[in-house]
């Protein structure tokens, strides 16, 4: 059990989780760190491994929850601008496998009309 005060802890935690395939030990140790995430840079590192441990797991409405709130809001800054695309090419194969899922699931068709 972590019980640390600082956002890298948790992070550091998840991220081993997430390259072990304990996917959810990793998206609770990153709801646990939501709070200690106070700025851009660790809400991206946070939405960002949150997002693609729900990939992960197949939660795709969470992953792409978490992806799309990875992306800063506003105008990007030039520190931003490589960790955007790199999250945006994490994003595209998340969309691609969740039409995969729709387009073979007829009860979506139902549901969406």
């Amino acid at each position: 059990e972590l019980n640390g005060d600082k956002f890298e802890y948790h992070h550091s935690l998840a991220k081993t989780y997430y390259d072990q395939k304990q996917y959810p030990k990793a998206v609770a140790a990153l709801k646990t760190a939501e709070g200690l995430a106070t700025d851009a840079k660790f809400q991206y590192h946070l939405y960002s491994l949150r997002g693609l441990s729900y990939a992960a797991m197949e939660k795709w409405a969470d992953a792409i929850e978490d992806l799309l709130a990875s992306i800063p809001p506003g105008a990007i800054s030039p520190e931003l601008d490589k960790e955007l695309f790199d999250t945006l090419k994490k994003l595209a194969p998340v969309w691609y496998e969740l039409s995969v899922e729709l387009k073979h699931d007829h009860s979506a068709d139902a549901a969406f009309g």
